[in-house]
């Protein structure tokens, strides 16, 4: 929470009395005129001695007038406000404005003055309520007294920013500030400083809701001014120049940022200071530098002589000295010592709570001290703290003011840590329904709070949870920050990393591909997060079976790794997966020692992840088969088998290590062995969910699937038998996956040449088929066929090349509705009724060469020009024979 700057001006001494004594004016006088230069060179503590003893003077002289008090009066109350003394700040300001009142009357601008000051102590001390009748009374008495552009009202409509800004209002806020600063523009001279500090006051509040651009545009606005009122060496330009660069670097731009400040320091090298409020400005931005240089000692330095000039300023104990404590305790625990920094953020949060928790300022020095608990892992203190501050700010502000949801981000970050999951997950959630409807969804600071939530599901592998999540932040970076900004890239790098650790390569390849471009197209060497996105996209591609793309990749994935520390955390990964693309490659030799490789790296872990080494050595047995070294590849299989085994069988990858085994037995044709794991699975499958849940429904059929590709035709129907019985129950009948498992039976039974159960389970799903889908669908077609087929079997040819006929009518009406596979459907249809209608009717038959001159449209439908035209060829011989 930022400390106001009040936008009081201490006015000329202009209120002297006729009746007063000459000795006594010039005393008083003198005295407040000095209050005004001292203040002018941050000499706040002499400054207010000399109000006070003014005030004491008049107290006692005789003929003193109301005007006089009232004067001296508000000067004391300012100063009183700015060391902080807030209580004796309001009984001054309500003194005087009573004075005046009574002797200018309560329309007189100097009223307004008055109430306006004191309007800006409530502010401080957050009594908000009190604000809006003296705030809507002075802007009253101003408008009617100087118009409409004045710079008093200007400054009324920036005390009313700064009270909707702290009541969570922030429209309000930035359309107030916005009028202040056209109304300064127009009261004062256009390049006036008071002018420029407006335009500072509204770059702030568009920094507070994240509108970094608006932010830039009224700070280079406000250089300008300053560049034109002081010159572009003057110090105030280079203080605007700092908080230009403050606003790049909340954007993570730091080249853009590093120039503003250079300039800012070449600035106050050639200048001089004009007051004490600047050395403090120029010492605390140099240590802000030095402490991002790692130059502790020489930040350590500057932030000392910055608090040695804020205890000449304000005295011993003051909230801006508080703020340079904490400083403090921030370099102390940037060098590494913890306990000073502690010390100092206790002592800061002490020495704030002398002045009241009302003031705001509180509940930032207990989050300080909370801070440097994080920092040091102490979490149960700094969730008490936390807790505490966040009470005071709801109580202060409000549940969604910007102050609230920023500790309870670190709230929630701190829980998270000591392992509190839920509560972190709910009080994140809590923060960006809050954000969603203060900004919306596409909001810079909407956007942080939903990286946050999906970090945490993502930790806690809730990737289904993360991912929608992690979209709307990116989109959110995207709106408010250029092109590759650091935040953009997070939420980017995480949302592929989700797509890959739940098997969406297809969705994660092209993320890594653009994360991955500007270090390919660098001409710098690779980094540790160039290997790191190598090695990753490399695992992508080659799970995709891109296997030409991967192996570079993971090759140079690998080179880094090996000559570097600071290696990826998918290193022991990376060996396997470019052993598999080699294998794939059927570069055996080349394949076999990384698999080696990797089984070596896992068993040699205390707690090796089981299941990256069975897969490990299923690839490596399948290696060792494939160079004939059968000895070797027999070793690791039965390890493996006895492996898996082992596993508890809730494992949830115990069946897909099965499938694994099952898949590479298979494509090395060892069918006996693919069998025995395929059954290991389907057991664990059914044992898990049932006889007749669809999953273990499933993995029947593809377990005749393998059982037909290893030759046992009647193993594969003795399971989809088993299929067929529980689809084909009632309420369940004429479903697809009855149809289909029909029609696979049909198929097995026609390998088998058992053509009397072929002909009967292709007409049951003929007839299946036309009443689910249509008498003309494709599918109706294909059961067409599949009788047809049935038939020329058993010799019936003239009723097979009917239902071929009436398949090619069916596929022939659908060719404007299905593309290209449906014209290659009918070709082939055509195709095999040709030679039946040549066998029962004669190849000069008027219905064979009226089938010839269909296959021949069809050639052309497709784009076949040369078979179309040997059809033509065909049915003119038989025409010219038959003449």
């Amino acid at each position: 929470m930022g400390r106001i700057f009040f936008s009081i001006i201490l006015y000329p001494l202009i209120f002297l009395s006729l009746g007063m004594p000459l000795s006594a004016q010039i005393n008083w006088t003198t005295l407040l005129s000095s209050a005004n230069t001292l203040c002018a060179k941050g000499h706040y503590l002499e400054a207010l001695s000399a109000a006070s003893n003014a005030v004491a003077i008049l107290e006692t002289t005789a003929g003193a007038t109301n005007t006089n008090m009232a004067f001296a009066l508000r000067t004391a109350a300012y100063l009183y406000a700015t060391n902080a003394q807030y209580t004796r700040a309001e009984a001054a300001y309500k003194r005087s404005a009573a004075l005046y009142e009574s002797s200018l009357g309560r329309e007189h601008p100097e009223v307004a003055a008055t109430i306006h000051g004191l309007a800006e102590i409530y502010f401080i001390t957050g009594a908000f309520s009190n604000i809006p009748p003296l705030l809507y009374r002075a802007h009253a008495i101003r408008k009617k007294a100087f118009g409409d552009d004045t710079s008093e009202l200007a400054a009324s409509y920036k005390l009313l920013a700064d009270m909707f800004y702290a009541q969570g209002r922030y429209d309000g806020a930035v359309s107030n500030m916005t009028i202040a600063v056209a109304m300064s523009g127009k009261s004062f001279a256009p390049d006036d400083s008071l002018t420029a500090a407006y335009w500072e006051h509204l770059a702030q509040l568009f920094q507070w809701f994240g509108q970094y651009p608006q932010a830039e545009d009224a700070l280079e606005e406000a250089v300008g001014i300053r560049e034109r009122d002081s010159g572009s060496n003057h110090a105030d330009v280079a203080a605007t120049l700092i908080r230009l660069a403050g606003v790049y670097e909340m954007q993570l731009l730091f080249a853009d940022a590093k120039p503003l400040r250079q300039r800012a320091y070449d600035i106050w090298e050639k200048s001089f200071d004009r007051n004490r409020s600047e050395t403090v400005t120029r010492l605390e931005a140099y240590a802000q530098y030095y402490q991002q240089q790692k130059k502790f000692l020489e930040a350590g330095v500057c932030l000392t002589r910055a608090h040695e000039t804020l205890t000449a300023m304000y005295g011993p104990e003051h909230p801006r000295i508080a703020q340079n404590m904490n400083r403090r305790a921030d370099l102390a625990a940037a060098r590494g010592d913890s306990n000073a920094a502690i010390q100092l953020a206790q002592s800061a949060r002490e020495m704030t709570e002398v002045f009241g928790a009302a003031t705001g300022d509180t509940a930032e020095a207990i989050i300080n001290v909370a801070v440097q608990y994080e920092k040091q892992h102490t979490y149960d203190r700094a969730i008490i703290l936390y807790t505490k501050a966040l009470s005071i700010i709801e109580k202060r502000f409000s549940p969604h003011h910007l102050e609230a949801i920023s500790c309870r981000h670190s709230l929630g970050r701190t829980i998270r840590a000591s392992g509190g999951n839920a509560q972190a997950v709910a009080i994140a959630r809590r923060n960006r329904a809050a954000c969603l409807s203060l900004f919306g969804a596409h909001h810079p600071r909407t956007a942080d709070v939903t990286l946050e939530l999906a970090q945490f599901y993502f930790d806690d592998e809730q990737y289904a949870m993360a991912e929608p999540l992690l979209v709307q932040a990116r989109n959110g970076f995207r709106t408010a920050y250029p092109a590759g900004h650091p935040k953009t890239v997070t939420a980017e790098q995480y949302l592929a990393d989700s797509y890959l650790y739940r098997g969406d390569y297809a969705g994660a390849a092209p993320l890594y591909a653009g994360l991955l471009a500007p270090y390919t197209n660098a001409p710098a060497s690779m980094t540790a997060t160039a290997a790191d996105l190598s090695a990753k996209l490399g695992i992508v591609c080659a799970e995709l079976q891109r296997n030409k793309e991967a192996q570079p990749l993971l090759e140079r994935a690998i080179a880094y790794t090996a000559s570097h520390a600071d290696t990826a955390a998918t290193v022991t990964e990376l060996p396997f997966y470019l052993g598999m693309v080699y294998y794939r490659q059927e570069q055996y030799e080349q394949a076999k020692p990384l698999f080696e490789r990797s089984v070596a790296r896992y068993e040699q872990m205390s707690s090796p992840d089981r299941f990256s080494l069975i897969t490990s050595k299923v690839w490596l047995g399948a290696a060792y088969a494939k160079l004939a070294d059968d000895v070797h590849a027999q070793e690791q299989y039965d390890g493996i088998n006895s492996m898996i085994t082992a596993l508890p069988d809730g494992n949830k990858q115990k069946p897909e290590l099965y499938r694994l085994l099952t898949d590479q037995h298979t494509e090395l044709k060892n069918y006996p062995a693919a069998l025995q794991s395929a059954q290991q699975e389907f057991m664990l499958c059914e044992k898990k969910y049932g006889s007749n849940h669809p999953a273990t429904l499933a993995f029947l059929s593809t377990l005749a699937d393998r059982y037909t590709a290893a030759g046992d035709t009647a193993q594969a129907v003795l399971n989809l038998q088993r299929l067929r019985s529980c689809y084909d129950r009632p309420g369940t009948a004429d479903t697809n996956a009855l149809i289909d498992t029909l029609r696979r039976l049909g198929g097995l039974s026609m390998t088998a040449n058992d053509l009397t159960n072929a002909y009967a389970f292709y007409t049951r799903v003929l007839t299946m088929n036309k009443k689910r889908h249509g008498t003309n669908s494709v599918r109706t077609a294909e059961s067409m066929e599949d009788v047809g087929a049935a038939l020329e079997r058993m010799g019936s040819n003239v009723a097979a090349a009917d239902h071929y006929s009436q398949a090619l009518t069916i596929r022939e009406r659908n060719l404007k509705l299905v593309a290209g596979d449906t014209v290659a459907a009918a070709i082939t249809s055509c195709i095999k009724i040709i030679p039946l209608y040549e066998k029962t009717s004669g190849d000069r038959h008027p219905d064979t060469i009226r089938l010839i001159e269909r296959l021949a449209a069809l050639y052309r439908k497709a784009g076949r020009e040369d078979e179309a035209k040997a059809c033509d060829e065909r049915v003119s011989k038989i025409r010219t024979g038959a003449k």
